[in-house]
């Protein structure tokens, strides 16, 4: 049953129907139906979305919090899609204000792809401060660790290009305001060997732009050990 009222509702948002489909979707309360977030997830959101308006999806969510259905990570992924696909950056900030608001989730996945977008655009600052959000929210906890030398290790496996930059100049930059092990601040970067192979055949994307970036564009020296490739040392002079 909860199928042929959500059913109802994309009918109506396809030829932008808004106030008869709300007035459907609502009234599954009334009849005490209830639908589950994976419906809305698979029949509603990406139609709602295909709309390009962030308005629309929030009028949408807004509408699943009063029928008592929680959005999880996978509404905002689908929610967000359009809008990342297209890179409007603008309307992605929009949208997650938005979300916030609702105390809707976001989920780390999104975390990335939102990073990703300002690294590629250019605004470091904004892509620092969703890391700083996505990291009190508990995303992208398993990728700092300690070595046995003490000296903090940045696991970067899994981890997109642009999310890695922006996980670096955070890590850096949060060591540079501190202290560790006497002022000798020294931090291990795992890229990995780079054995796994992209779908246009590349390998190693890590491994061949992490050391770069960190020298050439953070002007940071990074030492690579012979006996693991897939890691390097990056040092920070004690005037940074």
């Amino acid at each position: 049953v909860q199928f042929s009222f959500v059913t109802a509702f994309t009918s109506f948002v396809a030829n932008d129907m808004w106030e008869e489909a709300y007035k459907v979707l609502l009234s599954s309360k009334n009849e005490e139906i209830s639908i589950q977030v994976n419906v809305f997830n698979s029949h509603a959101v990406d139609v709602v979305a295909s709309k390009g308006e962030s308005s629309r999806i929030l009028e949408m969510i807004s509408c699943m919090n009063k029928l008592g259905v929680r959005p999880n990570a996978e509404t905002a992924s689908r929610a967000f899609a359009p809008l990342v696909r297209d890179e409007d950056l603008s309307s992605c900030f929009f949208l997650l204000d938005g979300f916030r608001s609702l105390n809707a989730p976001i989920g780390e996945t999104l975390y990335g792809l939102l990073i990703s977008l300002c690294e590629s655009k250019g605004e470091n600052e904004k892509g620092l401060e969703l890391l700083r959000d996505a990291l009190a929210d508990g995303y992208f906890q398993n990728v700092f660790k300690v070595q046995e030398d003490d000296f903090p290790l940045l696991d970067l496996h899994c981890q997109t290009l642009g999310v890695s930059f922006t996980l670096i100049r955070h890590f850096i930059a949060e060591m540079s305001a501190s202290k560790i092990n006497g002022g000798a601040r020294r931090l291990w970067v795992v890229t990995g060997l780079g054995n796994h192979v992209l779908q246009d055949g590349r390998r190693g994307v890590l491994r061949e732009n992490i050391g770069g970036f960190i020298q050439e564009q953070l002007q940071y020296p990074v030492t690579v050990p012979t006996a693991n490739p897939g890691m390097m040392l990056v040092t920070i002079p004690h005037e940074s």
